[in-house]
């Protein structure tokens, strides 16, 4: 099983591949699922299909994962609220590996609560 970081990567990776598709409306599903079951990404995991994510946009949510697994994140919701809304990406597979797809709203709310104590966990109370 990937961690986190190495997941996200992959997914993103193809999140980029999948945009430049979009905009060249070239979409190729056959392969894109092929890409994904050989990367070992479940198959109810979101991608978009009118954001295209563009390489920036992959290094800044890297960044932001990675804030998050050294737990000095201070802001979790609006973050994980960004990924979906701004990103149009699946944050719960990108923190925790589970497809948003495969979870009820009360999954999500409790995912999110742990979410937030992780990310917050080394930070410094001042």
């Amino acid at each position: 099983m990937l961690n986190a970081l190495q997941r996200t990567k992959v997914y993103l990776t193809e999140a980029v591949r999948w945009g430049k598709e979009l905009a060249q409306d070239n979409i190729k599903l056959e392969p894109h699922q092929q890409r994904m079951q050989h990367a070992q990404i479940p198959s109810e995991v979101w991608f978009s299909t009118e954001h295209m994510l563009q390489p920036a946009e992959k290094s800044e949510v890297l960044r932001l994962l990675k804030a998050w697994t050294a737990g000095k994140m201070d802001d979790f919701n609006h973050v994980f609220a960004a990924l979906e809304a701004d990103y149009d990406l699946d944050p719960t597979y990108i923190f925790f590996g589970l497809p948003i797809r495969r979870l009820n709203l009360r999954k999500q709310k409790a995912l999110l609560k742990v979410g937030v104590r992780f990310a917050t966990r080394n930070l410094q109370v001042e």
